[in-house]
């Protein structure tokens, strides 16, 4: 099996673990709403990179209006996420909350990905769910 996907994960746990660190130090200088309305603004400046990318190589962007709908509704979820984290981080402990909301949706796209995606899974990943659910529960009563 290929595993193109591996880089890319690793970034991406890698910049989403720096980003929990960084959400809880605002914690302690900005309330979260704020720390959500800056995050999000934040993110223009990704915007205004992508957007040079698709300028300047004169690469076409794909646009369905079932996709964008998509997109925008996940982006929705992302904001609001962002802004219920830095409230659990507020209120919380970075150690408990950032491993139980990492655990949490693990556990969660994992059973989307069986239920809406027909994906399999095999008696390894279905031992590591249970490892996962377990600690949550750890983490929890923490």
């Amino acid at each position: 099996m290929k595993m193109n996907w591996l880089i890319p994960t690793l970034l991406s746990l890698l910049l989403f673990g720096l980003w929990g660190i960084v959400i809880k130090y605002a914690t302690s200088k900005l309330d979260p709403v704020s720390i959500s309305f800056f995050n999000t603004l934040s993110s223009l400046a990704v915007i205004a990179v992508i957007f040079g990318y698709f300028w300047f190589s004169k690469t076409q962007l794909s646009l369905t209006r079932e996709g964008v709908y998509i997109a925008i509704f996940a982006g929705v979820i992302a904001i609001l996420a962002v802004l219920f984290e830095a409230m659990a981080y507020k209120l919380g402990n970075l150690a408990v909350i950032g491993p139980f909301i990492a655990v949490g949706v693990a556990v969660m796209t994992v059973a989307a990905g069986v239920m809406l995606f027909n994906e399999e899974l095999t008696l390894k990943a279905i031992i590591g769910i249970i490892f996962a659910l377990v600690s949550i529960f750890l983490l929890s009563s923490a």
